[in-house]
Formats: C-alpha cells, sequence, structure tokens
C-alpha cells in the first residue's frame, strides 16, 4: 500500500495518469479495473487535469493509490512511461523461482535468502497473528443466520448497527410481499451459531426478531441476477436489504465481558480488483458460521456486481464479503446464473451511493457511529 509520497512522486503520477488517458478511457478503465464510477468519486464539471488530481487525492486518502495505478498499469500495458513509474514504486510482479528449477541455479544463489524470501505482492502486507484472529472472532459474532421461520435457514446476515443487519433483498423478499403466508413475525435472526472445536460443541445462540417497521431500505435484484435477462443490472437493482431488529443486539455483552459491537462501514468502502483475497464468512446450506477464501475475478460492465472465487452454497446470500484486512466492501449475493464460472456479491460503495440520496435511512456508514 502506498500510504505518503513525496511532492515529485505525486507529480510524476498525476502526469503518467492524464498523458496515457483522456477522460472517456479514463472512466471505463476504473470501471473495469476497479468497479468504479468516475462520477461517483470526484465531479466531472471540471477539467480533466482536475479529475485526475482529485482521483490521486481520494486513492491516497483511501488507501488504494496502488490498485488506481496498478488498474491503470494493466489497461494501458504498452505505455512505457506508466510501466516504468509502476516499477519505480515496487508495483511491477516480482519473478517466483520454482523448486524445481532451483538445481540449475548456483548454490550462492538458492541459498541466498534474498532470493528465496521476497515480498511478492506490494497490495499486501503481513498481519499480526493474534490480532487478525481475534478480529475475526469479534466478526463472527456480528453476523447472524436468518430464518423465515424460525428454524428454517435462508440467509446470512451482518449487524452494521446495534440494531441494524444487512442482508441480500432476496432472502427476506417473500416476507416483504407477504408471499407464502410470511410476515415479519416469522423472521428470525440467529446470533452465535457456531461451533467450538475446542469443545467440540455447538456454541448456545442468540435469536432476536425483527421490529414492527423492520425494512428501512431495501433495492431488489435484476432478471439477470437470475439468468432471465441479458440486460445489465442497473443501481436500482443492487439486491440489498437493510433490516431493524427489535433488540440492540451489538450492545450485548458477551460471556468473555467485551460489547458483541457490529461491522464498521467506512464512507468510502474498501476498493478491489483483480486478484485481490476475498474472505466470506457464512452460513452455508443453513450451517454453523463457516469462512471461505477465494479473489476478485472481474466486474460485470456496470461496475455493480463483482465477481469472485469463493465457495458459497444457499443461506450464504447476505453475507459480508471482507478483502486481507478485514475491511468490509461487498454483500454476496448470488452465483453465475448461466453455469459456473463465478459467484458474485454487490459492491458497498454503490450501496452507500444509493442510501446516502435517501432521508429515511440511519446514517450508520463513516464517522457517524
Amino acid at each position: 500500500m502506498i500510504d505518503n509520497l513525496t511532492l515529485e512522486q505525486r507529480e510524476q503520477i498525476e502526469s503518467a495518469l492524464k498523458s496515457a488517458f483522456d477522460l472517456n478511457h479514463f472512466k471505463r478503465m476504473l470501471m473495469l479495473k476497479l468497479g468504479l464510477r468516475l462520477e461517483d468519486e470526484v465531479g466531472l464539471q471540471v477539467g480533466f487535469t482536475i479529475i485526475v488530481n482529485e482521483l490521486v487525492d481520494q486513492a491516497l486518502k483511501g488507501g488504494w493509490l496502488d490498485k488506481l495505478l496498478i488498474g491503470a498499469g494493466g489497461y494501458r500495458n504498452g505505455n512505457l512511461r506508466l510501466q516504468n513509474l509502476l516499477q519505480q514504486l515496487g508495483l511491477t510482479t516480482q519473478q517466483v523461482i520454482p523448486p524445481d528449477y532451483q538445481e540449475t541455479l548456483p548454490i550462492d544463489v538458492i541459498t541466498s535468502s534474498r532470493t528465496l524470501e521476497k515480498i511478492l505482492e506490494q497490495r499486501t502486507s503481513f498481519q499480526g497473528f493474534t490480532d487478525f484472529t481475534q478480529r475475526l472472532r469479534s466478526i463472527g459474532c456480528q453476523i447472524c443466520r436468518i430464518e423465515i421461520p424460525e428454524g428454517n435457514a435462508v440467509g446470512t446476515g451482518w449487524l452494521v448497527a446495534p440494531n441494524l443487519i444487512l442482508t441480500a433483498y432476496h432472502v427476506i423478499m417473500d416476507v416483504h410481499k407477504q408471499l407464502n403466508g410470511f410476515a415479519p413475525g416469522d423472521i428470525a435472526c440467529r446470533f452465535d451459531y457456531s461451533v467450538d472445536v475446542s469443545l467440540s460443541q455447538q456454541v448456545r445462540s442468540r435469536v432476536t426478531t425483527v421490529a414492527s417497521s423492520w425494512l428501512i431500505d431495501y433495492s431488489p435484484y435484476a432478471l439477470a441476477d437470475i439468468g432471465q435477462s441479458n440486460v445489465e443490472p442497473t443501481n436500482t437493482e443492487l439486491d440489498y436489504a437493510l433490516v431493524q431488529l427489535n433488540e440492540d443486539v451489538g450492545e450485548d455483552v458477551l460471556p468473555e465481558g467485551k460489547k458483541r459491537g457490529w461491522i464498521q462501514i467506512q464512507n468510502n468502502p474498501t476498493v478491489m480488483q483483480s486478484n485481490d483475497v476475498v474472505l466470506i464468512p457464512q452460513h452455508p446450506q443453513g450451517r454453523p458460521l463457516e469462512l471461505a477464501f477465494g479473489t476478485v475475478l472481474n466486474y460485470n460492465t456496470n461496475a455493480n456486481r463483482l465477481r469472485h472465487s469463493v465457495n458459497t452454497e444457499n443461506g450464504s446470500s447476505g453475507s459480508p464479503c471482507f478483502d486481507v484486512n478485514l475491511s468490509p466492501f461487498g454483500i454476496h449475493h448470488a452465483s453465475d446464473p448461466n453455469g459456473i464460472r463465478y459467484n458474485q456479491c454487490v459492491p458497498l460503495r454503490h450501496v452507500i451511493s444509493k442510501m446516502e440520496q435517501k432521508t429515511n435511512v440511519p446514517i450508520f456508514w463513516g464517522n457517524n457511529r
């Protein structure tokens, strides 16, 4: 991650981007490589020079300047100025020596720690083991299995405020549309539904229901999500639901004495690009909480669906998607409707952008908790 720049480096970055792109190609690159709509990030009423300057500033503050540059270099892979800049900033891919090739190398090369131990990926960092596992355990306490009716698992949800959960809209759609005889009182959210391997037993779960005015905000899924259309999903089809619980579950004090808490979402959630690591804690097939790993594959044309390689099953819809730093960036909601090429999530940046336009949605993102 690039967290600071000299004035000269910043000028070089901005100059290289402006020389490699015009406005239309810059917009296209951001959508294809980073899943970003330029008009959602900066104002387009100013000239291209200021647009680039403001986006570089946003990327530096948001911690994704390296991804912006790698995406630009991938889109303009024949641009020597960009490629040289990536190399100067240490963002080029390092070459790995395979084990079966090492026998052909001189012994001093084989035994050199500088050859065998390298930083291969500049976009990721080492994680403190204890801190990472403790944070992951805390996240597990903030995730629930959604049941309709109680006992029948239909999806996964996660706390984003003391009494608010996010999930996929299609998980609770039958209740909202009053289908199959279901009513809001049939929704049960089961927290702490996991297995303690050390004790070889299921941890006691905690069940709550939803408030009388339970559906704070939602967006339906697109017909393309279920293979019934070739039209790309619009930004009014994001398949999310913000649900209010009848209790402040996030204020629970857990047996170890800590508050349960909730998953914090930033104003501008993490930017993801191809090959970034993805973690999804989930309730696949309604089983106790499990964790699966994969990577980002690509975005759809409108950049409002991120495709990934993480394994999921029925019951996983609505789960939070995290990057390697355990920052949430998406809501998992579906698989490839035409095969098994990918699973996909809805980027939180689009969800937050849509919610910001509404007056009835309590602000649970950014510094407003």
